[in-house]
């Protein structure tokens, strides 16, 4: 998604990046345990993303204070509750954010609830944590069934269905198919208002497969689990890779267990 807002950013400052409040089950940081902080990370990477000035925002929103009763503890943990605080609402905090980095376009969350990513396989085996999926799934040599968030029922955050709606352009992914992608398509009204929305709708493709989700997938078996998890109306148009890439990168892809997606165009439906 950032490398996307990077780029956008270069084209025009209408942008609104929709992102999730979730770590997906990992464990929780020194700083937000000790700060009651939640998962925010997606929400500062797409302001660090939209910022005139990436590399010294990157620096400030990822500094972790050294000594005394401040240590382990992050500024954009802080930051953000300081916000939270001084607005009296989350939603408007992060809108705010816009003003006060003087960031091109805005951020918002995709849901209030932190949300928790569950994956049923093909097994019938449920895993509720998103950091144990890829091993289980190694363990079991089975592929993932469906992917579901708990709570099921969780509500948009103000102004992201009016988003939606107003767009030009819905661009979805690059990402992690089943543990970033898949779940905010899931989180109530957005699957409705994009297949309502008269925007053009577009899907990113991954380049690479990942381990433990999608190995072996093909391009067309990217679009056509979206399609299984929240209906037809999502994809209209995919942008994929063409082009070559250098055989070092795709090696150290290959060490980690990942391959090219392959670009099985002729059997991709969209529609």
């Amino acid at each position: 998604l950032n490398s996307v807002l990077k780029g956008l950013k270069n084209y025009t400052d209408n942008i609104t990046a929709i992102v999730t409040v979730s770590d997906y089950g990992a464990q929780k940081t020194e700083s937000r345990r000790v700060l009651e902080a939640l998962p925010l990370d997606d929400i500062k990477e797409s302001i660090v993303a939209l910022s005139e000035k990436e590399d010294a925002m990157e620096k400030l929103m990822n500094f972790k204070f050294k000594y005394g009763r401040l240590k382990d503890l992050s500024f954009s943990d802080m930051y953000f509750i300081a916000t939270q605080d001084t607005y009296k609402d989350f939603t408007e905090s992060v809108k705010q954010s816009q003003n006060i980095f003087n960031i091109t376009g805005k951020v918002l969350p995709a849901t209030m609830e932190e949300i928790k990513i569950c994956a049923e396989l093909e097994d019938g085996t449920v895993i509720e944590s998103k950091e144990k999926i890829p091993e289980v799934i190694n363990e079991k040599t089975c592929k993932i069934n469906r992917i579901f968030i708990n709570p099921s029922n969780c509500k948009a955050s103000p102004g992201v269905i009016e988003a939606i709606m107003e767009a030009d352009a819905v661009v979805i992914g690059p990402g992690s198919l089943y543990t970033n992608v898949i779940p905010n398509l899931l989180v109530k009204g957005v699957a409705k208002a994009i297949r309502e929305s008269k925007a053009f709708k577009i899907y990113v493709s991954n380049i690479m497969t990942e381990p433990g989700q999608t190995d072996n997938y093909t391009l067309s078996e990217h679009i056509k689990a979206i399609n299984e998890h929240v209906g037809k109306g999502i994809v209209e148009y995919c942008i994929y890779d063409t082009g070559e890439i250098i055989p070092e990168y795709i090696r150290k892809y290959n060490m980690e267990g990942a391959d090219l997606v392959e670009q099985d165009t002729s059997k991709v439906k969209v529609d």
